[in-house]
């Protein structure tokens, strides 16, 4: 109980040291692993997720979601072949585990393995209808970026209108997935509509909430591309009194959260000079926001885009990743990533 009381006052960092102390006393307990796991993607603390379950699966390799669990922390220090074994034998031994699913999804995309990962995920996706609106609209999220990898648009606009926004509209994480499934969309040359003018109406209440910068990264965005002027200034104001204030992942909101979200307003204002001013001092800190490193990507996927732009090229992205691009960067980022066990 302390652990979550000390979660839900903000402190992820402190509630992690706690649900870590537990899961090394009892490293069965894979729900405390998933809670770890959270705060540790929360954190961007690629490198102690992996500790965290490589000691945990050597008392619960019985476990198929254990192994779940490993697969991810392994993808996001950028151990694909580990990633990748750990991901389908979690599958082997419980078929519908939608994370498990989700931690190979990573593996074939970052692995531009494109058509067999979107083989995988349409060949399980019969599984997800009993999920939870995150995971369910997240894995047809991933398979939407895979389609879109493969040039195929309209298919992956078809899974943002019927599976991945419209399924729970005032979850944050559903929101997450639209934001950035829509932007994605956009960077790729797509004409989305006035899609935007819905997500903005729902990502309002997001204003004032400055939980975690990962989310508010995203409601701020789909607040800037709907044309809510009032609301950008609100959620702005917010996110600035979160960076002076005295709790303890200020830092990072001063640092790196307001950058990013000042150069992102730049981006949708066609000011490519102020979005790279912004961005160019934090693209290799970005990961401390949290997500995961494909999440993450679209930041980065902002930047490139801006760069081109003021070089006089398309600025569209080639597909919707631009992982020729994206290569480098991301390897760059597995070996980053915060490695400070947090004590």
């Amino acid at each position: 109980m302390d652990a979550v009381a000390d979660w839900w006052r903000g402190d992820e960092h402190r509630a992690l040291r706690k649900f870590q102390a537990i899961a090394a006393r009892w490293p069965r307990d894979v729900v405390t692993l998933k809670i770890a796991q959270i705060l540790q993607i929360n954190c961007g603390d690629a490198h102690g997720m992996r500790a965290l379950m490589t000691h945990a699966i050597r008392s619960a390799d019985d476990i198929g979601y254990a192994w779940g669990l490993l697969a991810f922390a392994l993808i996001e220090c950028g151990e694909t072949q580990a990633a990748e074994h750990a991901g389908r034998r979690a599958v082997e031994m419980t078929l519908d585990d939608p994370w498990a699913h989700h931690a190979v999804a990573h593996v074939l995309t970052t692995s531009d393995r494109i058509e067999e990962g979107l083989t995988w995920m349409q060949g399980l996706s019969p599984t997800w209808d009993r999920c939870s609106s995150f995971i369910y609209t997240h894995n047809w999220w991933h398979t939407a970026l895979l389609l879109l990898d493969l040039g195929d648009h309209r298919a992956a606009l078809d899974l943002y209108d019927n599976r991945v926004w419209g399924y729970r509209k005032g979850h944050v994480q559903d929101q997450v997935n639209a934001v950035s499934l829509l932007a994605r969309l956009e960077l790729a040359g797509v004409d989305v509509g006035d899609r935007w003018a819905d997500v903005g109406a729902h990502v309002a209440a997001r204003i004032g909430d400055t939980v975690n910068s990962f989310l508010d990264l995203h409601a701020w965005y789909g607040l800037v591309r709907a044309g809510d002027d009032d609301g950008v200034a609100n959620f702005l104001d917010a996110m600035e009194a979160c960076a002076c204030s005295d709790r303890p992942d200020s830092a990072v909101w001063r640092a790196i959260t307001l950058p990013v979200a000042r150069g992102m307003r730049a981006f949708a204002a066609g000011d490519f000079a102020a979005t790279l001013s912004h961005m160019n001092g934090v693209r290799e800190q970005v990961y401390r926001v949290g997500g995961s490193a494909v999440q993450r990507e679209w930041f980065e996927m902002i930047a490139l885009s801006a760069e081109r732009e003021l070089r006089g090229e398309d600025g569209r992205l080639f597909n919707a990743r631009m992982a020729h691009l994206l290569d480098a960067g991301r390897e760059r980022s597995a070996h980053r990533l915060d490695t400070r066990a947090v004590a």
